[in-house]
């Protein structure tokens, strides 16, 4: 995948390499979303982890603005760190799926896409803003709107 922008070139050659060493495949969906593979949702993309002989995934629909594609790349992309390091959120929801659980992870994981974001300078726009509208309507549409 190219783009006409350098940065995003980087980036994106940065998840493919070290995607790749965990045998993850980067896939790009050319349409505004794609089918999650586990539980056939319409989604902005995914990360599901390698499995047996199962080669794992990071898929991300491109047929929107590149700033949100690009979003949805690092926030997959920080998925699987979290599950190449065993990382105690994603692990905790892997154990125990729930709706709070679930929160708990796409907060954290909303704050790392954003840190990496801004590490590699991706040109995202409003990036903070837009993590907060989604973990916001994650939490009206879990129905979590209190503390957790």
């Amino acid at each position: 995948m190219r783009t006409n922008c350098k940065v995003c070139n980087t980036f994106i050659e940065l998840v493919d390499r070290e995607s790749s060493r965990f045998s993850v495949q980067l896939l790009f969906g050319s349409g505004k979303t794609i089918i999650a593979s586990d539980d056939k949702t319409q989604t902005d993309g995914y990360f599901n982890a390698p499995n047996g002989d199962e080669s794992g995934v990071i898929a991300v629909a491109i047929g929107q603005p590149r700033s949100k594609w690009l979003h949805t790349l690092a926030h997959e992309y920080s998925h699987m760190w979290q599950w190449f390091r065993d990382d105690p959120v994603y692990t905790n929801w892997i154990k125990k799926s729930n709706d709070v659980n679930y929160l708990i992870m796409e907060e954290y994981t909303e704050s790392q896409a954003c840190d990496l974001i801004e590490k590699y300078k991706l040109p995202c726009g409003d990036h903070r803003k837009r993590a907060m509208k989604y973990v916001d309507r994650l939490r009206k549409d879990l129905s979590l709107d209190g503390p957790l």
